[in-house]
């Protein structure tokens, strides 16, 4: 894994918002697209990202399907008792899932470590299907890159219809109102839905109604919401106070309600206790850990109130709107740093339980935030 320097694309911005990425800058008009570089992978590198988030989906259903068997699992896991009895319904019907992002670094012996898996509302997606893909045709047409997301995504679609988790018929796509990146990554995930066949329909989530004559979400046009992806967290969802319809709706929502689970840093618990000393795993702790560690909400995001200590010392800290939960302590195993002060971690694409990319993002900070830096890379 081997930071390169190269020049960008003259037109580079007016490249990339044509393809989408409308969010190619940051507020403070720091680059969040950067292709002054790229990170270059051996075909063993990314052999071994691929088998590590391979196994660790495995592990994190197995971890799944052990908390579901105790009474007062999914209350250990701080998930709201409003979801409690749609999360186990989704998971006796086996509800399909549709995508995810395992965020991994590699240690000093090149072993892939999981930082965390983003399994409910993953963002980044275009810039590792489409944007770092034409950059590679533009710059690198002879390279190869880890890159079939987007034709795994539109198989994906595919596989649901044809095994008939959801129905050839209207599927509404959902974000938070005022969040470009979260729109934009709705209307890249909707693209791949028309193209594998299905109409669509977009509407930010306090838009959403409910018709309690028909005992159904509806949209603002008065049709009943049948099949909804949802760029909003099961977590919140179960504290809204929609919460109630979640489980009277007919309706099928993609991730599934079971997803919550992944969401949970607490399931690392579990993880650790059917997996004691796994090459892929970090110790973890409900407590504050000795020696170096990192604190993190149970559920949080993007960086979000996560602290590092390294030698007693705090080396970084970020604020954020997850500090009033619960946390969980992570052995701290610093990201690769593949130049002088940059910071690189590792974002494997799942397509259902198939790892189909790889996105590298990096910051001059050791905890990535929804700021720092996306990156191309290649294959060599």
């Amino acid at each position: 894994m081997i930071r390169y320097d190269c020049p960008p694309r003259p037109d580079f911005q007016k490249r990339v918002r044509d393809q989408g990425l409308i969010y190619h800058t940051n507020p403070d008009g720091s680059p969040y697209w950067r292709e002054s570089a790229y990170y270059a992978f051996t075909s063993g590198e990314v052999d071994r990202l691929y088998a590590a988030a391979k196994e660790l989906h495995q592990m994190f259903l197995h971890a799944a399907g052990h908390v579901l068997e105790q009474e007062d699992g999914l209350t250990g896991l701080d998930i709201p008792t409003a979801l409690h009895d749609v999360i186990r319904r989704s998971w006796e019907r086996d509800q399909w899932e549709f995508y995810g992002r395992f965020d991994l670094t590699f240690d000093a012996r090149g072993v892939p470590k999981l930082i965390e898996y983003n399994a409910d509302t993953p963002t980044g997606l275009l810039e590792a299907s489409i944007i770092q893909w034409y950059w590679k045709e533009d710059l690198f047409p002879g390279a190869d890159q880890f890159n079939s997301i987007h034709e795994s995504l539109v198989t994906r679609w595919k596989d649901l219809i044809e095994h008939e988790e959801i129905a050839r018929e209207l599927i509404h796509l959902t974000f938070t109102a005022g969040h470009p990146e979260d729109r934009m990554t709705a209307g890249y995930i909707g693209a791949t839905a028309e193209e594998a066949g299905l109409p669509t329909a977009y509407l930010s989530i306090d838009r959403i109604g409910w018709d309690s004559q028909r005992g159904e979400f509806v949209d603002e046009e008065n049709r009943i919401i049948r099949q909804l992806f949802k760029l909003y967290p099961w977590e919140w969802m179960g504290t809204e106070t929609f919460a109630p319809q979640l489980g009277l709706a007919h309706w099928t929502p993609l991730e599934p309600a079971w997803k919550t689970l992944f969401a949970s840093k607490k399931l690392l618990l579990t993880l650790q206790e059917l997996y004691p000393e796994h090459p892929y795993l970090l110790r973890v702790s409900d407590r504050e850990m000795a020696g170096d560690a990192v604190a993190k909400p149970v559920f949080g995001r993007e960086g979000a109130n996560v602290t590092i200590r390294q030698d007693g010392v705090e080396i970084d800290k970020q604020g954020g709107n997850y500090s009033t939960g619960d946390f969980i302590f992570q052995e701290y195993c610093p990201l690769v740093q593949a130049a002088p002060g940059i910071f690189a971690q590792c974002g494997v694409w799942m397509a259902g339980p198939e790892p189909v990319g790889l996105g590298v993002r990096e910051d001059r900070r050791p905890i990535l935030t929804n700021t720092s830096e996306f990156v191309p890379h290649l294959l060599i």
